[in-house]
């Protein structure tokens, strides 16, 4: 028989363990998460600073921000972009206007380096 500290912990990691899996996929399956990545894998600049895109990673840890109201709204989320030549974390700050997601604000830091990249978004690059 399994003791009753065991049994409340076990239920307590399983609990937490559905919850982040469920807060997870709850973010990566928003249109805001696959416009973000859609920015990561084509966008010329981020292809110019890590190579050819391979794969995009939500840092699930860092950060993730979501909220729309009707037609509008705001989001946020840090990503782990891997490519051909370096590794870079994400910073994408999306708008919501017109039940559109536009990028707002995108930083970039390549290879761990200290200095970081601003990709400016310009009205007429949407």
């Amino acid at each position: 028989m399994i003791k009753p500290r065991l049994y409340h912990f076990a239920m307590l990691a399983g609990i937490l363990l559905i919850l982040f899996a469920s807060l997870y996929f709850d973010a990566t399956f928003t249109d805001a998460y696959e416009e973000a990545e859609r920015f990561a894998r084509e966008d010329r600049r981020v292809t110019d600073l890590v190579g050819d895109v391979t794969k995009v990673r939500l840092r699930f840890w860092d950060d993730f921000q979501f909220n729309s109201v009707g037609s509008g709204g705001e989001a946020n989320f840090v990503l782990d972009v891997f490519g051909s030549n370096n590794k870079a974390i994400m910073d994408v700050h999306l708008r919501r206007m017109a039940n559109r997601w536009y990028e707002d604000v995108i930083y970039i830091r390549v290879n761990g380096d200290s200095e970081v990249h601003t990709i400016p978004i310009h009205a007429e690059s949407k």
